[in-house]
């Protein structure tokens, strides 16, 4: 599995090597229901299926070595705009391949603009606003329609947080994506939404749930460290 921070880069998953009874016309990848759709996307998938690194996949499916697929996680922040941006977004989503993309700051205020869930060819944006005056806020996961069916639980808190729990056999998944105030006078803000997302997690871990969390926290760690290394101050919690 690929979870990816968009900086044009891919950090393909750990390699696998092959079973030894693995046959292509039964356990390859079907390139005509899986398009590849850019250099990155064809490079992972050699990495991790151990090929030539300039291999170029056969879309017969009979003489195919491509047995090991990925799936593809990202989170951006889109800095507002999401009502102009959003034809861009469609675009980026389906010719980056993505399964599920998580977005932060979209700039909307009220939580009636949209629908919550808006529904496209090939995925759904699940949304949530804060319903306030704060610009900052709005979070959304889009899901890609084969991932969707797996969806079992859908929640959100005040437009700065947005989890799915995704349910497949014997190995449910959730995914959190957040996006924490900047400003650190909201200190009670801050406080609220990261007790809700720690919570999540504990909840998470109890249930042995998978869990990704990702978004836009708007921390330095390494000044968290630095001030946490200072025993005379309280500890920073930020």
């Amino acid at each position: 599995m690929e979870v990816q921070h968009i900086n044009n880069s891919k950090v393909p998953s750990s390699i696998s090597p092959l079973p030894q009874n693995a046959t292509p016309h039964t356990t390859n990848i079907n390139f005509d229901n899986r398009p590849i759709t850019n250099l990155n996307d064809l490079f992972t998938l050699n990495v991790i299926n151990e090929l030539n690194p300039n291999s170029i996949p056969s879309y017969n499916p009979d003489h195919n070595q491509y047995f090991i697929d990925y799936v593809r996680i990202a989170t951006i922040n889109i800095q507002s705009g999401f009502n102009t941006k959003k034809d861009d977004i469609n675009l980026f989503f389906k010719q980056e391949n993505f399964d599920i993309l998580g977005l932060t700051e979209l700039g909307l205020i009220t939580s009636d603009e949209f629908p919550r869930k808006e529904y496209f060819d090939n995925h759904v944006i699940i949304y949530d606003t804060s319903g306030t005056n704060d610009r900052n806020s709005g979070i959304v996961l889009i899901v890609s329609k084969p991932f969707c069916k797996h969806i079992a639980k859908t929640k959100t808190y005040k437009g700065r947080l947005i989890f799915i729990d995704l349910f497949f056999k014997n190995h449910p998944i959730r995914i959190i994506n957040t996006y924490i105030h900047a400003n650190n006078a909201k200190t009670q803000s801050i406080k609220d939404l990261t007790d809700q997302l720690f919570q999540l997690i504990l909840e998470a871990n109890t249930n042995n749930y998978n869990l990704i969390v990702m978004g836009d926290f708007n921390v330095k760690p390494s000044q968290f460290i630095k001030n946490n290394q200072k025993t005379q101050n309280a500890p920073s919690w930020k």
